[in-house]
């Protein structure tokens, strides 16, 4: 449980820090929850990207699911 938790990006800084601390983890581990969350950086700013552009392109108009579902698949 602790080991999913140490990869999981919400829990793994915090986790990761506090098992160094306490027991050693495998290099195998650490690297692991390293890699996913620079991965989860990267998708979350992409993501964020998409939405911004989406909201500067439909600015002021309204805004239903449909809508900001198309300009993401769009975009």
């Amino acid at each position: 449980m602790w080991v999913i938790f140490s990869i999981f990006p919400f829990s793994a800084p915090v986790l990761v820090m506090m098992r160094l601390g306490l027991t050693g983890i495998p290099t195998w581990q650490l690297i692991v929850s390293i890699a996913v969350m620079v991965l989860s950086i990267i998708g979350g700013l992409a993501l964020a990207a998409r939405l911004l552009r989406t909201y500067l392109l439909i600015y002021g108009k309204r805004l239903g699911m449909r809508t900001i579902l198309h300009s993401l698949r769009s975009a």
